[in-house]
């Protein structure tokens, strides 16, 4: 009863947290710590009530793996707060698979469960990405297609690069004759490929879909800045912060800044969503 109940809150603040996060483009933090919470107190009233304190510390370790992760993915630019925030609830919750669904379902689970469920967001969550990216660059079409040719000119060279990589990746092949090592050799060419063509993209998309100059009104915790904020030459607010908080609006707001450039992101969370639903399905994608 204690893995169903926990399921079905998971699953409910994944949906609310999606739905949120295509709408506004916002996770309310409530969502993410009230999971974080609820996970956590489930687990030691289970604990309480069998005195088995085995269920309380598994939670713990997968939100301490999970808080670490959330982090460095922060830090990095790769996902906002929000989405970090939420990650750490899904550790508190998923550290093993739950045995109920082992019932209806027969998972590949080859690896532990905390290890399969990042690994498949990191897959879903960049497929889902490219997709989302390509439908911006659709409805963006004319301003995609003006700036694509300045970036591709800047990363011509490296593309040019990794070509030749790929080709003499692609040629060990000719030489080494185990399958296997065949197969991951043609893997590796083709990501070498590739590379350098997504990282084209995915500037281009940056530049032509997601940098916006707002005005100062519109701006909101949680936003990223795409460039310094100067007045007369002196640095206001550096684009080096990880993100817009309401100290800095404040700051902007002393200053009479009426616009800043920033970055918008990508709602990611309907893929932690659809990452979960499949992890728990089918297990490891790998």
């Amino acid at each position: 009863m204690l893995e169903i109940l926990l399921l079905t809150i998971t699953i409910t603040y994944l949906i609310i947290a999606s739905i949120s996060d295509l709408k506004t483009k916002e996770v309310p933090d409530f969502i993410s710590y009230s999971l974080i919470i609820i996970a956590l107190t489930l687990r030691l009233l289970y604990s309480l009530t069998t005195k088995d304190f085995t269920y309380l510390i598994q939670g713990l370790i997968g939100f301490i793996i999970f808080f670490t992760l959330s982090i460095l993915f922060y830090y990095a630019k790769i996902w906002g707060g929000g989405d970090a925030k939420l990650l750490m609830g899904l550790g508190a919750v998923f550290p093993t698979y739950p045995k109920i669904l082992l019932n209806y379902f027969t998972p590949n689970l080859n690896l532990p469960f905390l290890l399969i469920l990042i690994m498949n967001i990191l897959i879903i969550g960049s497929v889902y990405g490219i997709l989302w990216s390509i439908i911006l660059a659709t409805m963006n079409k004319k301003q995609f297609l003006k700036e694509i040719k300045p970036i591709y000119t800047k990363y011509r060279l490296l593309a040019h690069l990794f070509l030749i990589l790929s080709i003499l990746v692609l040629s060990l092949i000719l030489i080494i004759p185990e399958t296997k090592i065949k197969l991951m050799l043609l893997i590796l060419s083709m990501i070498l490929l590739i590379y350098p063509y997504l990282i084209i993209f995915i500037k281009t998309i940056e530049k032509s879909c997601l940098i916006k100059n707002i005005d100062i009104e519109n701006l909101t915790e949680g936003d990223w800045l795409a460039k310094d904020v100067k007045l007369n030459n002196k640095l206001i607010l550096s684009k080096k912060i990880t993100e817009i908080e309401k100290k800095h609006i404040q700051l902007l707001k002393r200053y009479k800044i009426k616009k800043v450039l920033i970055k918008q992101g990508i709602p990611f969370i309907p893929s932690f969503l659809l990452s979960v639903i499949i992890s728990l399905i089918l297990g490891s994608l790998i």
